[in-house]
């Protein structure tokens, strides 16, 4: 446990990491398929060929999103297995410093 009186397990902040990545490919599949609007004009017939015309770029709207949503979800799990890796250099480096500083009972 950290000085400031919480504790942090860095494998389960790794596996949830691992989850957000999974959610990462399945995300990127999303977007890839949001594209997939385009059809053509005569679609609904001729009383509704306005809406292709309409449905075509809100896919590809949708697909900008969820590219964004995408990259958002990375960048979290990257920081997510980052704090791991920091609270365990920290737990390392802990008794260390405390042994430099002459209190190997953790300042008590």
């Amino acid at each position: 446990m950290s000085a400031g009186g919480y504790a942090a397990v860095p494998e389960e902040l790794r596996a949830h990491g691992s989850h957000l990545e999974g959610l990462v490919d399945r995300l990127a599949a999303v977007a890839a398929k949001a594209g997939d609007t385009a059809m053509p004009g005569d679609a609904y017939g001729s009383l509704c060929s306005f809406l292709p015309k309409a449905v075509t770029p809100m896919g590809e709207q949708v697909g900008e999103v969820i590219t964004a949503a995408t990259e958002g979800v990375s960048a979290s799990a990257a920081g997510v297995r980052g704090t791991a890796a920091d609270y365990e250099d920290n737990e390392t480096i802990d008794p260390f410093t405390r042994l430099v500083n002459g209190s190997l009972d953790g300042g008590r």
